[in-house]
């Protein structure tokens, strides 16, 4: 089980440390209920050589953990990333004035959510799979 969760893992540090593991997206973090112990936490878990350091319930643990940073992103980094880039249409004065400009930060300001999103699956992924192993496990152990 744990060598088919290590290349789920590997996607997900891939995805973490292009998208995520970012002075800006740390720069973003003030206004959300995150800490960051809970990013390093994701990071040192993303970037452990294997999965054989942790024992089953850390590995769900890990995966929650994952869905926590994902929804507060989600519902509280995104909105306010599109409010400070002048996009939202929340706020129309406060829209960017330059076509350009209003260009790229629409490209930030949408490549965050997709990027998000295929974290997600692949978070979805890893549980899954955790699960598997687990009801793999649970049928090979022995009656008592």
């Amino acid at each position: 089980m744990r060598k088919m969760l290590d290349p789920v893992i590997q996607n997900m540090r891939n995805l973490f440390e292009h998208s995520f593991d970012r002075a800006w997206f740390y720069s973003m973090l003030n206004n959300v209920p995150l800490e960051l112990k809970e990013i390093r936490e994701i990071r040192d878990f993303l970037t452990s050589e294997s999965t054989q350091r942790f024992d089953l319930n850390e590995l769900a643990q890990k995966a929650g953990i994952i869905d926590t940073f994902l929804d507060v992103v989600d519902n509280y980094m995104i909105p306010e990333l599109k409010e400070k880039l002048g996009i939202s249409y929340l706020s129309p004065g406060n829209m960017v004035e330059d076509k350009d400009e209003f260009v790229t930060r629409q490209f930030i300001a949408y490549t965050l959510p997709h990027n998000l999103k295929e974290f997600a699956k692949l978070n979805e992924e890893y549980k899954r799979l955790l699960a598997q192993g687990l009801e793999d496990k649970l049928s090979v152990a022995p009656a008592m």
